[in-house]
């Protein structure tokens, strides 16, 4: 079950990635030990049946799932996803990884 948060603009979460839906959403389960669902900040990677929407999420999976990531809040959309800059130990902007590499 997924936790609805009150997050403030600039809340930052570390935790583990468990899930990673597709090339912009993931799932993160904090340090406090709740799910949050995150949508990368300022990109949009092909939806599920979308030309190369697979390709997209093992690009996101290869860079974020089952690490330790930190996310920096900025929003929450209007599915309840805490939309968030995302940061691993090796690659500060996750969503910028993405932008670089087509994938987003």
């Amino acid at each position: 079950m997924l936790t609805c948060l009150s997050l403030t603009s600039q809340t930052e979460i570390t935790g583990k990635v468990v899930r990673v839906a597709d090339g912009d959403t993931f799932t993160l389960l904090s340090n406090n030990n709740e799910q949050i669902r995150v949508r990368l900040y300022g990109i949009d990677a092909p939806e599920a049946k979308q030309a190369f929407s697979e390709k997209s999420r093992l690009y996101l999976a290869n860079l974020i799932a089952g690490k330790e990531v930190t996310i920096q809040v900025e929003s929450i959309d209007k599915y309840s996803r805490t939309v968030a800059k995302v940061k691993t130990d090796s690659v500060e902007d996750v969503g910028l990884e993405m932008l670089k590499a087509g994938m987003a």
